[in-house]
């Protein structure tokens, strides 16, 4: 039996969480022979708000027949210390908007709830949150906003909101 891909992928990120932090993750798959094995390698990369992901800090390696993880404590300690040499170079080399620093060190966890400053989401216009049983999304409502930088439409923006508005009025009448 051979563990796909994403099963494989599952176990790396979960490896990456125990032994080196919550701020890796697992990158794309590539089949490879490690060890004698075939195996699914993953690279492992930095994660954080304020930037895309940062790497590869290090591989982790998992079996294709058994799922096996393999990857050692000293693996872990290479993956975390490369890890963070990525993050300072990349802090450094990299300007950082102070006012989204300034809003992160005043973000409130209270009784009363999550408080966050407006200027996190300036960019966004207005929002939406919606709130289901495990998370809760803030987005923005307009339908542009929402797809700006996601989706390269082939019409123009005008044609899209156009053809919303269509959509609305043929379902009215229906």
């Amino acid at each position: 039996m051979i563990v796909d891909a994403h099963a494989a992928r599952r176990k790396a990120n979960r490896w990456l969480l125990e032994n080196v932090g919550n701020m890796m993750r697992a990158d794309q798959p590539v089949f490879v022979r490690s060890r004698g094995r075939a195996a699914w390698r993953f690279g492992a990369f930095v994660t954080a708000i304020l930037h895309p992901p940062v790497g590869p800090a290090g591989y982790v390696d998992v079996d294709a027949a058994t799922g096996e993880v393999l990857a050692d404590d000293h693996a872990a300690e290479e993956i975390a210390s490369r890890g963070e040499r990525l993050v300072c170079h990349h802090e450094t080399s990299q300007p950082v908007k102070e006012n989204a620093m300034s809003a992160l060190s005043v973000i409130q966890v209270t009784e009363k709830g999550l408080f966050l400053p407006r200027q996190l989401l300036q960019d966004l216009g207005e929002i939406e949150v919606v709130q289901r049983d495990d998370y809760i999304l803030i987005k923005p409502k307009n339908m542009t906003a929402r797809f700006k930088g996601f989706v390269l439409p082939h019409t123009s923006v005008e044609e899209l909101h156009e053809d919303y508005e269509l959509s609305l009025l043929e379902g009215a009448t229906l």
